[in-house]
């Protein structure tokens, strides 16, 4: 098998991916975790970002430069597992089928920096994260190529020198597609509360997103987000006539590598109404 050359060259191919996504933040917004892994199985290249957080530092790593051991995931199946392994090794296992999962299990080991801005590549610091993710509501499909969900979250991660336990709401997030990624500008928002949370991608001409109350879900049709910032305001019109406003709190920031780019990423709190949620905001070419 050729030796993997990255995203790089990806850019604007038309080339089957498959990312998969796990996180887990605290409700108060300072402690958490954030793995992502993108397979490109046709090219041997795979791309890892894993950050832990905790309320006085972080630890990062990203490698847009490793191998895709394997062949094409069996996406809508049930029990699907995307892995990687040797050095760093990563298995996000999705267990139940697309539409009706019964949970999901992360096992990460990597080689960190403590640094916000990490380069590609492994660092000085030992990084294992293990967890369990419990989804709270049927996942949300915008398209056949997504799903994506949130839930109850319980875990572990290890450093060299602590061992901390770990809970909160978290997201679990399957994506995969021809189309090539990263081509347009856009605000991610993924927030979490015991009676409210949301998902929602703001574009210029295509805003999406869900709002979960409960049981019940709503449909965002519109959004309106303050510019990268420590504190922003947004404003989501939903389809069944009403408007739900608050203000996001960054708690941590980090960036990672995309081409010749960093894309920014945050922890956050955010405030709606009487309602404390938390979770994470990433900007892709959203100038502040």
């Amino acid at each position: 098998m050729s030796e993997p050359k990255g995203i790089d060259h990806l850019s604007a191919d038309r080339i089957w991916s498959e990312s998969v996504y796990a996180d887990c933040v605290s409700e108060d917004g300072q402690s958490g975790f954030i793995i992502r892994l993108c397979r490109y199985p046709e090219q041997n290249t795979s791309w890892l970002w894993a950050h832990a957080f905790f309320p006085e530092k972080l630890l990062a790593y990203n490698d847009n430069y490793l191998p895709c051991p394997g062949g094409i995931t069996r996406v809508e199946e049930d029990d699907v597992s995307y892995v990687l392994t040797g050095k760093p090794a990563v298995v996000l296992k999705r267990t139940g089928a697309r539409d009706q999962p019964l949970g999901a299990r992360v096992i990460c080991a990597v080689m960190a920096h403590p640094d916000p801005d990490a380069v590609n590549g492994p660092g000085p610091l030992s990084l294992q994260i293990e967890a369990e993710l419990r989804p709270g509501h049927h996942p949300w499909r915008p398209n056949k190529y997504r799903s994506e969900w949130l839930g109850d979250v319980s875990g572990i991660i290890e450093t060299v020198n602590s061992r901390i336990e770990i809970q909160g709401l978290g997201h679990w997030h399957e994506q995969h597609q021809k189309a090539p990624r990263w081509q347009v500008p856009f605000t991610y928002l993924t927030l979490r509360g015991p009676n409210l949370a949301l998902i929602a991608t703001a574009m210029k001409d295509d805003d999406t997103g869900f709002i979960l109350r409960g049981s019940e879900m709503s449909k965002v049709i519109s959004i309106f987000i303050d510019l990268p910032g420590k504190r922003r305001a947004f404003r989501f019109t939903l389809e069944d006539g009403p408007h739900l406003s608050g203000e996001i709190i960054t708690t941590h920031e980090y960036t990672v590598p995309i081409y010749d780019q960093r894309r920014p990423g945050t922890l956050v709190m955010a405030v709606v109404g009487k309602e404390r949620l938390s979770g994470c905001v990433n900007d892709w070419l959203i100038k502040p």
